[in-house]
């Protein structure tokens, strides 16, 4: 099906960025949609969406460190 606005797309090519090739990234996905969710009905503030995102996926980017 083509876009009805193929613009959109090309304007973001140039800041387009891969995910992280880990195996735990979908379990980091996992982690984060609960506090993406949250912010997105209740309005959160970026700092405080940053800092627990932060908190829930701090033990897995811990584990794909080592």
């Amino acid at each position: 099906m083509k876009p009805a606005n193929s613009r959109v797309f090309l304007d973001t090519i140039p800041v387009i960025r891969r995910v992280p090739t880990v195996a735990e990234w979908p379990e980091i996905e996992d982690a984060a949609e609960p506090v993406l969710e949250e912010a997105l009905y209740e309005g959160a503030t970026p700092g405080e969406v940053a800092r627990e995102l932060e908190a829930a996926t701090r033990s897995i980017w811990a584990r794909v460190q080592h």
